[in-house]
């Protein structure tokens, strides 16, 4: 990830970070995956990865496009 300077380690954790409510939180997940194109086993496999991290949709669209080379 080229950003300069100012590069970030994945995964970093914001200050708001997943919304408190499951089914916000699974809205995020479905619109990433949709928005990337992934396979119904690539969507589970990124659910899997990004459970419990406390990241916000910018850190969860960052590592799945990272993670699935989108």
């Amino acid at each position: 990830m080229g950003r300069g300077s100012g590069q970030r380690k994945f995964p970093s954790k914001q200050k708001r970070g997943t919304p408190r409510n499951n089914k916000a939180q699974n809205r995020q997940t479905k619109d990433i995956s949709r928005k990337l194109n992934l396979t119904p086993k690539e969507q589970r496999e990124l659910h899997d990865l990004i459970h419990g991290q406390n990241w916000g949709y910018q850190d969860i669209l960052d590592f799945a496009k990272e993670w699935f080379r989108k």
